[in-house]
């Protein structure tokens, strides 16, 4: 038997909903909380109610109708209301071959009847629709993939904002994504890793030390990486290629390291072997903590600080990771900010050109990299590809590090979203990618060591 509403009275479950949103916002109120973070979880508390509420309802509508229709395979359903039907007005991430992205338009978007951004017909069930209208999420909106997505299969997916539920939720519901709340019966394509695999740990010949912050020379020929950061003695090593996972360690990069306690770390170099690295020498009587030199047969000579306006010449910050461009026209720097502990309190990646003899803050910056920055979390390690095109870091969230990727289609436009790779293991971090962008290398902490390994990107 249906059961007639009007249309203005709440559901049954649109009232549960409510009262399940305003129990968490209750408790989270009572933590003393800053008041951005508290917003953020009053809409995380909402998003995931919602989705549990509308996962009960496809159980119960499979229960109630086994013929209905969930939606089409190969189908990710957006929350978005768009008045092009495969969403092409925003900014999405990537899907792969086969797989399609579907919106409704603003008049529709919300309706219950399969003409909604769900394509399941709740008001065919017996007894009528659990909905008035469809729930989207608070923000629903494109901007770092605030939307709700549903696939036949089925899975519910939203982004979570809030350190509390990103930790306790997001990083707990089984799916691979750490900044996203999934439900169902399945993974969803969004988390499926599009871009690498076939991970295999580099065998460095003759070195059983920690190897961190791997990079790849443009040649392909060395391997730099350095030593733990202890506080005391940490070292920029280099080995030789001997074939796709084996090196043979060549000792200490020449030039470089400073002595005890000292910080030299975090190598790159162009084509032409300028050979740049982080360096707390001098520091903090000279801000200038990122050196350069040219590379020869495993020395460095003619060093000296990079100069350039993309310091912050104030007590605790320093340049923590930097790389530049194969071409060497471009560093894409992380300005971090210290004060005492580990971890800096705020880092971001930004991008200078250089001009003569010295780097110049792209005006620009803040524009190119608002997908990738943000101000909940720390952004680091950055990597380019030869093109300029891809974009690789690292992004720490709770006490988990984990390396994303972000793509653009000219050299003037913004990076896009960011895609997670799916790295497994314990602290993955600095990965670097190789000139023909077909090997990225990285690290992470294998037992009691940080070991160094590559995956190959598949097509």
């Amino acid at each position: 038997m249906k059961i007639n509403k009007k249309k203005s009275a709440f559901t049954l479950l649109e009232l549960l909903i409510v009262i399940g949103v305003l129990a968490i916002i209750a408790t989270t109120v009572a933590l003393t909380l800053n008041p951005a973070e508290l917003l953020r979880q009053g809409n995380d508390s909402r998003r995931i109610v919602e989705l549990q509420s509308i996962n009960k309802a496809i159980q119960l509508a499979q229960t109630d109708d086994t013929s209905l229709f969930l939606g089409s395979s190969g189908v990710v359903y957006l929350s978005l209301p768009d008045t092009n039907p495969n969403c092409s007005n925003y900014s999405l991430p990537s899907l792969p071959t086969g797989y399609s992205y579907a919106c409704q338009t603003p008049s529709n978007f919300r309706r219950v009847d399969g003409t909604g951004w769900l394509p399941i017909n709740f008001t065919a069930l017996s007894m009528g629709s659990p909905f008035s209208a469809l729930p989207i999420d608070p923000e629903n909106d494109d901007n770092d993939n605030l939307y709700y997505t549903y696939e036949n299969g089925y899975v519910l997916t939203a982004k979570l904002l809030s350190n509390k539920y990103t930790q306790e939720v997001a990083q707990k519901d089984g799916g691979l994504d750490p900044w996203r709340f999934e439900i169902g019966n399945g993974v969803s394509i969004l988390d499926i890793p599009i871009k690498f695999a076939n991970e295999q740990e580099i065998n460095i010949i003759s070195y059983t030390d920690h190897a961190m912050e791997p990079s790849i020379s443009r040649d392909g020929q060395y391997l730099f990486w350095n030593s733990l950061n202890d506080g005391i003695d940490t070292s920029i090593f280099y080995a030789q290629r001997v074939d796709d996972t084996n090196f043979q360690s060549m000792g200490k990069v020449g030039g470089v390291n400073g002595t005890p306690p000292h910080l030299d770390a975090v190598a790159s170099m162009d084509i032409n072997n300028n050979f740049y690295w982080v360096s707390t020498r001098n520091y903090p009587t000279v801000f200038e903590n990122y050196q350069s030199g040219k590379f020869n047969n495993g020395v460095v000579t003619d060093i000296a600080p990079v100069n350039g306006d993309f310091y912050i010449r104030e007590p605790g910050w320093i340049i923590m990771d930097a790389e530049i461009s194969p071409d060497g026209e471009l560093l894409f720097l992380v300005n971090a900010k210290f004060m005492g502990g580990p971890l800096p309190m705020e880092s971001d990646i930004g991008v200078a050109n250089k001009v003569n003899n010295e780097f110049i803050k792209d005006q620009n910056s803040g524009t190119l990299l608002q997908n990738i920055n943000t101000t909940n979390y720390l952004e680091y390690a950055p990597s380019i590809s030869a093109n300029g095109m891809e974009i690789f870091f690292t992004r720490i969230i709770g006490n988990a590090s984990y390396i994303y990727v972000a793509s653009r289609n000219s050299l003037n436009e913004p990076f896009g979203n960011p895609e997670l790779l799916d790295i497994t293991g314990n602290l993955p971090e600095a990965p670097s990618i190789s000139l023909d962008g077909k090997t990225l290398y990285y690290h992470k902490k294998d037992g009691q060591y940080y070991k160094i390994y590559k995956m190959i990107r598949v097509p």
